[in-house]
């Protein structure tokens, strides 16, 4: 066998082995708790901050946590509308009463993970394929130490 077949297969093999460890260490389904409002995209901006306030959600957390999740559905005709809902992964509560289950792998990656500025996130709304109607639209917030917004993710599904 030539080198440079032996260099495919080699490469062939470590990519199935990568992608098939990235697949099981990625959640396909998160369950999440926190807060939503029926808000037009103008007071998103408000519902964060009711998400700050939230000291009844924030007092359950187990440690700092590495993520905040925004789901919208539910949109009006003009997307002008949503149901928003911002929470924490389940499994990093001591308790939640109320949640809701999203099905990651059912979306598409809009905005690779990394530090994007608002422009570039409401932009990024921008490039959805609005014909085949918007399901959702996820948004991975990763914090930072202190819980500052560092990057974000921007993911859309689908009908």
């Amino acid at each position: 066998m030539s080198l440079s077949k032996s260099l495919l297969i080699g490469l062939a093999a470590f990519w199935s082995l990568y992608t098939t460890a990235v697949a099981a260490t990625s959640p396909t389904k998160i369950t999440l708790s926190g807060i939503e409002k029926r808000a037009t995209m103008t007071q998103v901006p408000e519902l964060w901050l009711d998400f700050e306030k939230a000291n009844y959600l924030h007092s359950t957390l187990k440690n700092t946590p590495q993520k905040v999740y925004v789901v919208y559905k539910a949109f009006s005709k003009d997307y002008q509308q949503a149901d928003v809902y911002i929470g924490y992964d389940v499994r990093d509560l001591t308790r939640y009463k109320h949640s809701k289950s999203i099905k990651i792998n059912q979306f598409n990656q809009v905005l690779a993970q990394g530090k994007h500025t608002t422009k570039q996130l409401s932009d990024a709304w921008k490039t959805f394929d609005y014909r085949k109607q918007v399901e959702a639209v996820l948004e991975i917030h990763t914090l930072a130490s202190l819980g500052r917004k560092e990057q974000v993710e921007l993911l859309v599904q689908y009908k």
